[in-house]
């Protein structure tokens, strides 16, 4: 279907919602790749919420602050470098 006509949902005996629909009902691509984002960016902000709310979660973000200030990280380029520093 093109994006104006949108994708068809239907909902034939939805149990949880004591809905019973028997009609399909068009919705336009765009808004549900919208909706597709924002659940998406819900979903990182609870696992930040998630990390934030553990202690140690928060103790290795403050050691991984102090590795950067000191300046223990190492920039990766490409993909074989990236393998090549996991495996030694």
């Amino acid at each position: 279907m093109s994006e104006a006509s949108g994708t068809p949902i239907s909902c034939v005996n939805c149990s949880r919602s004591r809905i019973h629909l028997s009609e399909s009902l068009s919705v336009p691509r765009s808004v549900l790749m919208e909706l597709q984002e924002h659940a998406r960016q819900i979903e990182e902000i609870i696992a930040t919420l998630e990390e934030l709310a553990d202690k140690e979660g928060i103790r290795r973000i403050k050691s991984s602050l102090k590795q950067y200030e000191q300046g223990e990280y190492v920039v990766v380029e490409d993909k074989k470098q990236l393998d090549s520093l996991l495996e030694g």
